[in-house]
């Protein structure tokens, strides 16, 4: 007798639907078959998609941000999450430039992410680094996190690493087991005195973002280098990249998006409550916005920089006055989903696996993996809920085409039919 059957649901297998029945023991999936067997509980899918449970490698819960913090905690942040039918999170530690410091940050981090109801891992960041690479690097990799994050700008927060010291990371990854993920942003091309909010994308375009990726790119060329681009906003970043790079594209250098590049442009910025769409990068013009579109297919994965501020902290005309960062864990895949269907699945799941180290365990309906999965009803409806600390959402009013319903993290419910049940994650140990 199986501990759970999923039955009757359209399950997306192979990149494509089957009706096929789930089973479950032990937190791992035992059976993919036709047949209905005994279990101890059976959840009727009929009607149903199912699909593996989604992974998001790009939050920010609980993060300093000047003398402001997240407002999503691990607790909240998964609650949302969970709702948006993801099943694994990645958040990000505090940048630091001594190894001794990381090794302190992440058992603080572990300890913050006890409260958290689905599984979870973390990036390693660094800024303005005293050790060497390579000690950075093996660090990452012993502990089970073989990320590193970097940033070409922010210069003013103590953040930003020179070209040289992201070169000196990326000729430490031509092993392939540890991977550099970069804020790109060509820190000479951005305006940094303070800026009306009306302003922001012309005080970041662009072209700071094409420039610093194509030095990212070359690099990547001459040190065989594993080099991961996050948050990419501009399809003419996407584009250049396949005319002048295409040879590492996919094998190299992989490109990360977030929802918000596809769902609004820059005219949001000469809007009144302009101060709420405030994120780095900005949003770009309809252009852009329309090319990354059909660049989508160049993405490797979607994943959406959650980093939610309260309406109060962000409401201010001056740049230099709000944090940024906007939420999305809970819309994200039902935003790209209703744009652009099932061509996304494998950029919240297998990707994700993939590129994160998560491979043969997470990602895919497969017997033998974590019994994470996510099921959702096809339907034209409102987003019009809200389960983040955050008081309000970008997202909130714009048509949807599915719902997510139920969301099974390690073979238990911790969501069933639209009804929060809570859960306890795991620290995910990652490789390649």
């Amino acid at each position: 007798m199986y501990d759970i059957g999923i039955i009757n649901g359209e399950v997306y297998i192979d990149r494509g639907w089957q009706k096929k029945n789930i089973y479950i023991e032990n937190e791992k999936i035992v059976l993919i078959d036709e047949e209905v067997k005994e279990c101890k509980q059976i959840y009727e899918a009929a009607g149903m998609q199912v699909i593996p449970g989604l992974i998001d490698s790009h939050v920010h819960l609980a993060m300093p941000a000047g003398k402001f913090i997240s407002v999503d905690d691990y607790e909240s942040g998964s609650r949302c999450a969970v709702y948006g039918g993801v099943t694994t999170v990645i958040n990000f530690l505090e940048e630091t430039d001594e190894v001794d410091k990381l090794r302190k940050e992440f058992k603080t981090e572990l300890e913050k992410a006890q409260v958290c109801a689905i599984d979870y891992s973390f990036h390693t960041s660094v800024a303005n680094m005293k050790d060497s690479a390579r000690l950075f690097t093996e660090y990452a990799y012993e502990s089970g996190m073989p990320s590193i994050k970097v940033y070409t700008t922010y210069k003013e927060s103590g953040s930003y690493s020179s070209m040289e010291q992201i070169a000196q990371l990326l000729s430490c990854t031509s092993q392939k087991d540890v991977m550099v993920m970069c804020h790109a942003e060509k820190d000479d091309l951005l305006f940094h005195k303070s800026a009306p909010v009306k302003d922001l994308e012309e005080s970041r375009p662009a072209i700071a973002e094409m420039a610093q990726v194509m030095d990212l790119a070359e690099c990547c060329l001459k040190e065989d280098a594993f080099c991961y681009i996050v948050h990419v906003s501009a399809g003419s970043t996407v584009k250049l990249l396949k005319e002048k790079y295409d040879s590492i594209l996919h094998k190299n250098m992989w490109l990360e998006s977030v929802p918000h590049y596809f769902a609004f442009n820059k005219n949001v910025y000469q809007e009144k409550n302009n101060y709420l769409y405030s994120m780095c990068p900005p949003l770009r013009s309809e252009h852009e916005r329309l090319l990354l579109g059909e660049y989508l297919d160049d993405i490797d994965v979607i994943s959406t920089d959650h980093c939610p501020f309260l309406m109060s902290e962000k409401r201010n005309d001056m740049l230099n006055q709000i944090p940024m960062g906007i939420g999305g864990l809970e819309y994200s895949f039902v935003t790209m989903y209703s744009m652009f269907g099932d061509r996304v699945i494998p950029k919240f799941t297998e990707n994700q696996a993939r590129l994160h180290g998560l491979s043969g365990r997470k990602g895919f309906i497969k017997t033998g993996y974590d019994a994470d999965v996510t099921i959702f009803k096809r339907g034209e409806g409102i987003i019009d809920e809200n389960h983040s600390s955050c008081d309000y959402s970008v997202y909130n009013g714009r048509k949807c085409e599915i719902e997510i319903y139920s969301v099974l993290s390690r073979g238990k419910f911790v969501m069933s039919d639209r009804k929060y049940l809570g859960g306890k994650g795991h620290f995910i140990e990652r490789n390649y």
